[in-house]
């Protein structure tokens, strides 16, 4: 027994016409979505890992331009060459 739909289409015709279109349309199957995921999270981790890096180095690259700013002052020096 067929059970009618909108427009005189039959369940199984619809079923049918969703099945093909999911197969043209080529919808993301779980597995794309979690490799998806991991390559965004790998990333994220990747720059959070850089950042800390960067963070952990700004001290002594602050540290090294005081000595520099003291030692141009005791010479007499600037830090530009033309």
């Amino acid at each position: 027994m067929k059970r009618t739909v909108y427009n005189h289409y039959d369940v199984d015709d619809m079923k049918k016409m969703v099945r093909d279109v999911l197969r043209e349309e080529k919808v993301p199957s779980k597995d794309d979505i979690v490799t998806f995921k991991d390559a965004i999270l790998k990333e994220l981790k990747d720059m959070r890992e850089e950042i800390t890096l960067i963070v952990g180095y700004k001290d002594q690259i602050e540290d090294h331009e005081d000595r520099i700013d003291r030692l141009e002052k005791k010479t007499g020096t600037s830090g530009v060459t033309s």
